[in-house]
């Protein structure tokens, strides 16, 4: 029987991964489909603290088998996930299900259109926030510990740390927009 190892991920407990699997059972009907599922786990959040993409992985790798998610988002939205695809190049079969023809040519596109969105969902996040009356640094991160939403680190947030980020998100959108 064909064997495929399937990464599930979505980033709040509001959302699930039902769409994903159902996309990925219909174009592997009658496959033994091994299921790693990342419930409420950030696009943002490191490789390395994320146990169920390591084990997703190193079973794809020892089986032999494809490492099937549903969009590349899916494995996060973060530059490490281009740094990934290089270092295992040749290493592990990869199939992006809504990128069937996905190559190095569009890649890398593909991962700074997903650090993107990243980016724009952390800023319509806190503009929600803004909105719900939260208007310090001090309330923007009781509210994302009181979500469980953890620092790329895997961290807590504290004000200094929203702080740094929004700092850092205006320097980058500034060198975007000057960079067009």
């Amino acid at each position: 029987m064909n064997k495929i190892v399937a990464l599930v991920r979505v980033s709040t407990d509001k959302q699930d991964v039902n769409n994903q699997k159902f996309a990925i059972e219909k174009k592997y009907l009658g496959y033994d489909i091994v299921w790693f599922e990342e419930p409420g786990i950030s696009g943002a959040k490191k490789f390395r603290n994320r146990p169920e993409l390591q084990a997703a992985i190193r079973l794809a790798k020892k089986s032999d088998c494809p490492l099937v998610v549903y969009s590349l988002s899916r494995l996060g939205r973060t530059y490490e996930v281009g740094q990934f695809l290089e270092d295992n190049k040749g290493k592990i079969k990869l199939d992006v299900l809504d990128t069937p023809n996905l190559d190095d040519a569009i890649a890398g596109f593909h991962v700074a259109i997903n650090r993107m969105e990243r980016i724009n969902i952390s800023n319509r996040t806190r503009a929600a926030l803004k909105l719900s009356g939260i208007k310090t640094f001090q309330g923007i991160a009781d509210a994302l510990n009181n979500r469980g939403v953890k620092t790329y680190k895997d961290k807590v947030w504290y004000p200094t740390t929203v702080k740094n980020v929004l700092v850092r998100e205006a320097a980058w959108v500034s060198f975007y927009i000057i960079k067009k």
